[in-house]
Protein backbone atom coordinates (compact mmCIF):
# COMPACT_ATOMS: atom_id res chain seq x y z
CA UNK A 1 0.00 0.00 0.00
CA UNK A 2 0.96 3.50 -1.01
CA UNK A 3 1.98 5.44 2.43
CA UNK A 4 0.91 8.77 1.00
CA UNK A 5 -3.03 7.16 0.76
CA UNK A 6 -2.51 7.76 4.47
CA UNK A 7 -1.43 10.97 4.69
CA UNK A 8 -3.57 12.78 7.24
CA UNK A 9 -4.20 16.20 5.35
CA UNK A 10 -4.92 18.26 8.74
CA UNK A 11 -1.42 16.94 10.12
CA UNK A 12 1.85 19.38 10.17
CA UNK A 13 4.13 18.43 7.30
CA UNK A 14 8.20 19.65 7.20
CA UNK A 15 8.89 21.56 4.62
CA UNK A 16 10.63 20.43 1.77
CA UNK A 17 14.06 21.89 1.89
CA UNK A 18 15.17 24.53 -0.73
CA UNK A 19 18.38 24.56 -2.89
CA UNK A 20 19.06 28.49 -2.82
CA UNK A 21 22.32 28.68 -4.06
CA UNK A 22 20.93 26.71 -7.47
CA UNK A 23 18.25 28.99 -7.30
CA UNK A 24 20.47 31.81 -7.34
CA UNK A 25 22.47 30.64 -10.10
CA UNK A 26 19.24 30.41 -12.33
CA UNK A 27 18.49 33.57 -11.20
CA UNK A 28 21.09 35.69 -11.16
CA UNK A 29 21.89 36.09 -14.52
CA UNK A 30 18.38 37.53 -15.31
CA UNK A 31 18.63 39.99 -12.19
CA UNK A 32 22.00 41.09 -13.60
CA UNK A 33 20.36 41.27 -16.96
CA UNK A 34 17.56 43.48 -15.39
CA UNK A 35 20.04 45.57 -13.52
CA UNK A 36 21.74 46.41 -16.94
CA UNK A 37 18.55 47.44 -18.76
CA UNK A 38 17.86 49.96 -15.43
CA UNK A 39 14.91 48.11 -14.33
CA UNK A 40 16.42 47.37 -10.37
CA UNK A 41 16.16 49.97 -7.76
CA UNK A 42 13.07 51.68 -9.61
CA UNK A 43 11.39 54.55 -7.52
CA UNK A 44 7.64 54.75 -8.41
CA UNK A 45 4.88 56.91 -6.99
CA UNK A 46 1.49 54.49 -6.86
CA UNK A 47 -1.17 55.98 -8.65
CA UNK A 48 -4.20 54.36 -9.27
CA UNK A 49 -4.08 50.37 -8.99
CA UNK A 50 -2.29 49.09 -10.96
CA UNK A 51 -0.82 51.86 -12.05
CA UNK A 52 3.07 53.71 -11.05
CA UNK A 53 4.51 56.35 -12.21
CA UNK A 54 8.26 55.66 -12.94
CA UNK A 55 9.98 58.55 -10.86
CA UNK A 56 12.81 59.31 -13.48
CA UNK A 57 10.93 59.32 -16.52
CA UNK A 58 7.27 60.00 -15.62
CA UNK A 59 6.39 57.19 -17.39
CA UNK A 60 3.24 55.14 -15.96
CA UNK A 61 2.78 51.52 -16.60
CA UNK A 62 1.25 48.36 -15.01
CA UNK A 63 2.00 46.87 -12.10
CA UNK A 64 0.97 43.10 -11.62
CA UNK A 65 2.80 42.81 -8.42
CA UNK A 66 0.83 45.33 -6.36
CA UNK A 67 -1.17 43.44 -3.81
CA UNK A 68 -4.24 45.03 -3.35
CA UNK A 69 -5.27 44.63 0.73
Amino acid sequence: MNNQNNVDNGALTKPRARNAARMAGISGPHFNAADEKGLMGVSCRVDDYPCIEIAATGQQVVDYTVASI
